[in-house]
């Protein structure tokens, strides 16, 4: 049974205390991903400022890969929360170097070519996702 300091029944509905357990039952598991799929359980910089830049940093890659997911979930009718942030960042990951040869290839041509290859490249990748979660 969860344990809770919100102890008024007329401001505060067993609906409203279950869901706020379910909000920061989601926070948990996106810190518990942040921590461990992104190496984040330890951190390596000395100083408090450039803690906070590495926390950044790590916030940064973190909502890159979630905003991946989304787009690959949306894109292809798949709930995002179903695909796997450890996945994404693996494919993410094995991905980069094509993402870099398309964006190779069409340097030389116009900007909407290399807006057509990033596109191309993006949407295989996408379906990679979805296929592979």
């Amino acid at each position: 049974m969860p344990f809770t300091t919100l102890l008024d029944k007329a401001t505060y509905s067993t609906l409203d205390i279950v869901g706020l357990y379910g909000q920061r039952w989601d926070v948990e598991l996106d810190l518990r991903h942040i921590k461990t799929t992104l190496g984040m359980d330890v951190l390596r910089c000395k100083t408090p400022s450039m803690v906070r830049k590495e926390i950044y940093v790590y916030l940064l890659a973190y909502n890159l890969l979630r905003s991946l997911m989304w787009s690959a979930g949306t894109t292809y009718g798949t709930p995002p929360l179903r695909l796997s942030l450890q996945g994404t960042r693996h494919h993410f990951n094995n991905f980069i170097p094509e993402l870099l040869a398309t964006s190779s290839t069409k340097r030389h041509g116009t900007p909407q070519g290399k807006c057509e290859g990033a596109a191309t490249a993006t949407t295989a990748y996408y379906r990679h996702i979805v296929v592979n979660a």
